[in-house]
């Protein structure tokens, strides 16, 4: 009975590692991207981020196909002005940050331990979400 879920597990580690490699030696993220493009008019990271998002589609789609019960459950959030609040709030973290989520991540792993206080605040800002979302404060 456990032997399915194993192998979501395994798979799901090796496509974290893959992750986490792509993030690490490709750069994607937006924060340098917007960085990138305001500072000398290129757009390779940018283009680094539409490369990865395509594999992401590229391996996500046959897997749906293959095993459509992978794909049930799967919802998105209405784009409401609490979502896009969010979203520039988020925005606006990164952009003090420096970083994205990833970017986060990949520089804490490279030994900037001050990373971690935007993990803590990543945190933080989930538990105020949830906490908002339980009083009915935010619409979903």
């Amino acid at each position: 009975a456990y032997a399915p879920h194993m192998l979501n597990l395994i798979i799901a580690c090796i496509l974290a590692a893959v992750l986490g490699f792509a993030a690490h030696r490709a750069s994607i993220c937006t924060v340098r991207a917007v960085a990138e493009f305001t500072h000398s008019g290129t757009g390779y990271m940018f283009a680094s981020i539409v490369k990865s998002a395509l594999w992401v589609f590229a391996i996500t789609v046959p897997v749906f196909l293959l095993l459509p019960q992978t794909a049930t459950g799967l919802a998105g959030w209405q784009l409401t002005l609490t979502a896009m609040f969010g979203g520039l709030l988020f925005g606006i973290g990164a952009g003090v940050n420096g970083a994205c989520a990833y970017a986060t991540m990949a520089r804490m792993v490279d030994g900037e331990i001050g990373m971690l206080l935007t993990v803590f605040g990543f945190v933080l800002g989930v538990l105020i979400f949830v906490a908002l979302l339980g009083t009915g404060t935010i619409v979903r």
